[in-house]
């Protein structure tokens, strides 16, 4: 994920867009880390990166339907809802956590700290925009504090 992550960086520097949006495209791994990502590209208007995670994400989707089938989404959903993989889904520092569980006024106080030490989201290129990158680990559905 770093790697990716990385890749896209330096990418984005050089004004390769389209190879920022198939890197990030493969952060589907982790999807629920990257979710906010795309909003960033789409307040800057970075239409390239953007057509080029769509181009990834496709060629990602097909590569799944002709692997596992025409069902995958409906199993992976059913194994995602299966409580016994996420036993006590309160105690995860994420936004559920934050409402819900006992850490939820340090997770805030994190999240906050990490928003306003990067800058407070100013741009792209520098990933100043780390409201987004903090918003999208709230989303984590697996670190658990313990």
């Amino acid at each position: 994920m770093l790697l990716l992550a990385a890749g896209s960086i330096l990418a984005i520097r050089h004004a390769h867009d389209f190879v920022v949006g198939l890197l990030l495209s493969l952060c589907a791994i982790k999807g629920h880390l990257f979710v906010l990502t795309p909003l960033v590209f789409l307040i800057h208007r970075r239409w390239m990166v953007l057509a080029g995670g769509a181009v990834g994400g496709t060629v990602l989707a097909v590569m799944s339907f002709l692997s596992d089938g025409r069902d995958w989404p409906r199993r992976y959903l059913t194994l995602l809802s299966n409580p016994e993989l996420h036993p006590n889904p309160s105690s995860i520092p994420n936004l559920r956590g934050l409402v819900f569980g006992p850490h939820g006024r340090g997770v805030s106080g994190h999240v906050l700290g990490a928003h306003r030490y990067r800058g407070g989201g100013r741009g792209v290129a520098g990933v100043e925009d780390s409201g987004f990158v903090c918003g999208s680990a709230a989303n984590d559905i697996h670190g658990t504090p313990e």
